[in-house]
């Protein structure tokens, strides 16, 4: 009699050691965040505007004029100066006025891609480096705007 009693609580016993291993997480690794120093809008080799984390303000405004600047890159630099790469990394540009421009990214997420200019007029992007996958991440960076004036085009 007492063998009946045992193998049901034998039984739970092995149960609940299994789904305890099994459910547990192991150790992971911190989710690591950058820490850019600056932020440089590039095109075609030259710097149109670079942000400063330090001093929370951009160097410029950024003047285009209407139609498409295409080989934009936003660059977001380590203190050493390099850029900070990472898969898990993307970007975000948060336009105030999408009637006037538009960001359009070479991949979704991606540092580079194309400015289109679509009226004359004056708005302001926010520029935020993001982690974790595209839509659905968070910022580890988020500049103050930065003006962007669009004019027509000057003969």
């Amino acid at each position: 009699m007492r063998h009946t009693r045992i193998l049901p609580r034998l039984a739970l016993v092995i149960c609940g050691a299994f789904t305890v291993a099994v459910c547990s997480d192991g150790p992971t690794e911190p989710e690591e965040h950058h820490d850019p120093h600056e932020v440089k809008i590039v095109q075609g080799g030259t710097t149109l505007a670079t942000y400063s984390v330090d001093n929370n303000s951009w160097d410029d405004h950024l003047d285009v004029e209407v139609g498409t600047l295409s080989g934009v890159t936003v660059d977001f630099l380590a203190e050493d100066g390099d850029v900070i790469q990472d898969d898990e990394a993307y970007l975000d540009i948060v336009i105030d006025d999408v009637s006037i421009t538009s960001w359009e990214p070479s991949t979704p997420g991606g540092f580079t891609g194309a400015v289109n200019a679509l009226q004359e007029g004056e708005t302001a992007w926010t520029i935020r480096l993001m982690h974790g996958e595209v839509g659905s991440g968070h910022p580890d960076l988020v500049t103050t705007p930065i003006d962007v004036h669009v004019e027509e085009h000057q003969n």
